[in-house]
């Protein structure tokens, strides 16, 4: 097996968060990475948490991870023996850009409720879930509990680490854990692709038609993507405009331009309300090919995200409840959806 350059992070939800006991992914000829516990203050699901330890040496790619960690919002210690699938995740690591650099230098793994784990392949600008998997609850022996609790019980380590936290707090106390079902529907991978369309909205008609053959056409540019599987694509290879499996989209990016004038629409979407639009249009085969439409016309305000698959007589709207849009011409913002109310830095 080949060496490669790899540093190694976990991830939890935010308000979910955990500490990792011991960690290690293990490969070839003995060969092994620590999992830690990183330091980012509020991070995300799938992304780098800044961990304590960054590999400065060459590894093989796992075929194992051995995990112990206790879910502090359940109170709960969780332990993960199993092995891994090295030979795809060499695949998928020797994907490069455009420009020949390589796609990816970091290994996530992600801790979620209820034992879920993910891991990931990530890089600066594409992520990638590599393996989906599920822990046993586990019970610390004397001498674990003397070395990581100290004098407490497990329930009085859990709420002492949770005391200094006040968002987690709130959450919890408002509204509990949550479903035991969530994460696998934001697990869930679909067969997709974006297609944006940019015409003009006829609003006499009701209708969507093309810019007349003396006018400027808008030209694409790039699609960018963050999933709520934990994804993400910023490539701006096309790859994102042919059908691929992936996460429903939690933020999509899309730049075009008209003669010198450049445009760009961020579209925020919701997770529950969007993921009963895909109920619809996929019903129960996530593997039926579905174009993601994009509709935009910004002479018109017009912004509509829409799924649309063989067999429809017409796309399945994506309605104002699961998505909120901001748009701008030349760097300055010339659209704000009614409805939009995403904090400052939404897109990152």
């Amino acid at each position: 097996m080949l060496l490669f350059d790899i540093s190694v992070s976990d991830s939890s939800p935010e308000l979910f968060p955990t500490q990792i006991l011991e960690g290690l992914l293990l490969g070839d000829d003995n060969d092994s990475i620590v999992i830690s516990n990183g330091n980012v203050r509020k991070p995300q699901w799938g992304r780098v948490n800044a961990p304590e330890v960054i590999s400065i040496e060459k590894h093989h790619l796992p075929k194992h991870i051995n995990l112990t960690w206790i879910a502090l919002t359940e109170k709960v210690c969780y332990h993960l023996d199993s092995d891994l699938d090295s030979l795809k995740a060499e695949i998928i690591w020797n994907t490069s850009d455009r420009k020949g650099r390589p796609c990816f230098n970091f290994i996530v793994v992600g801790m979620a409720p209820y034992g879920k784990v993910a891991l990931w392949l990530v890089g600066l600008k594409k992520s990638v879930l590599f393996s989906s998997l599920i822990a046993e609850k586990y019970i610390l022996d004397e001498e674990d509990e003397e070395i990581y609790l100290g004098n407490f019980s497990l329930e009085e380590h859990c709420s002492n680490r949770l005391s200094v936290n006040k968002e987690v707090m709130e959450n919890l106390i408002q509204h509990g854990l949550p479903d035991p079902h969530l994460f696998d529907r934001m697990m869930q991978q679909f067969t997709y692709r974006f297609l944006p369309v940019l015409k003009k909205w006829d609003d006499d008609n009701q209708l969507w038609i093309d810019y007349a053959e003396d006018e400027k056409q808008p030209e694409l540019d790039y699609v960018e993507v963050i999933c709520h599987d934990g994804t993400f694509d910023r490539l701006r290879d096309g790859s994102l405009l042919s059908y691929h499996q992936a996460g429903k989209p939690s933020r999509v990016c899309v730049g075009w331009h008209v003669g010198k004038r450049e445009y760009s629409a961020y579209f925020f979407f919701s997770h529950d309300e969007l993921a009963q639009v895909f109920r619809n249009c996929y019903g129960a085969h996530p593997d039926t090919k579905v174009d993601f439409l994009l509709q935009i016309d910004p002479e018109s305000d017009k912004y509509e995200p829409a799924l649309f698959r063989y067999g429809l007589k017409e796309p399945l709207a994506v309605g104002p409840d699961a998505c909120q849009v901001l748009a701008f011409r030349n760097k300055f913002e010339c659209y704000r959806s009614p409805n939009y109310s995403q904090p400052k830095g939404a897109w990152r």
